[in-house]
């Protein structure tokens, strides 16, 4: 959960932000949830002040679904050093 809250932004941050700060039975379900889990990029595109990532996620029972992902840099004018926030997600 903690990497969670690191690594969202924005209107994400603000929708999770109970669930991630108060459900106390939430890191325990995305473990259970998420065990065994592949996360593969299949494609990134720049947006100009934004990244569009395609996601395949595989679970261990072989199904298959496509997350997509929009991330923003936090330091825009330090392309190397800034940190990416995640700050939309869908599948």
């Amino acid at each position: 959960v903690n990497a969670i809250k690191q690594h969202i932004a924005g209107d994400m941050y603000k929708k999770y932000k109970v669930l991630l700060e108060q459900n106390t039975e939430y890191p325990e379900y995305l473990r259970n949830h998420y065990q065994g889990v592949q996360f593969q990029v299949i494609k990134a595109e720049d947006l100009a002040d934004n990244v569009k990532v395609d996601l395949e996620i595989t679970y261990p029972d072989g199904r298959i679904h496509i997350g997509k992902l929009l991330l923003w840099k936090d330091n825009q004018e330090i392309y190397e050093s800034g940190s990416w926030k995640i700050i939309k997600f869908s599948m």
